[in-house]
């Protein structure tokens, strides 16, 4: 069993930020752009966003947010991509219609999470970290 303080390994972040980008995916799927919203996917994209959003927080809330010592991976380009996430999942109010701002939160959040992927990737690459 590895220790509390051994910090998050490559492939758990990455499998991390693949998750919420999936995450996002979906939901940006039930809003397209420039139409209406299909009977029920407002609803499904209210109930993907609350997920999303909790997953998310939850990051915040990880054992490697909370220690005071954090491995370079954390330090580096987990810590910075959950709270990048997380601000610009701030614009999805739970219980409105999906709409344009919703749009953009996701497309924020989409960015951050394959901008951070990119970085660790590459660095773990380069350097294997």
């Amino acid at each position: 069993m590895r220790s509390p303080h051994a910090g998050l390994r490559v492939d758990e972040i990455l499998a991390t930020f693949q998750d919420w980008t999936e995450q996002v995916e979906k939901i940006q799927q039930l809003i397209p752009a420039g139409t209406y919203l299909v009977r029920g996917a407002g609803r499904r994209a209210q109930e993907g966003a609350r997920f999303l959003k909790e997953a998310v927080k939850l990051g915040y809330r990880h054992p490697a947010t909370i220690r005071r010592e954090h491995s370079d991976l954390e330090r580096d380009f987990f810590e910075p991509c959950v709270h990048r996430v997380f601000v610009a999942l701030q614009k999805l109010r739970i219980g409105t219609s999906p709409g344009p701002e919703w749009k953009q939160a996701l497309d924020d959040a989409a960015a951050e999470l394959s901008h951070w992927t990119g970085q660790l990737y590459m660095a773990h690459k380069r350097h294997r970290v």
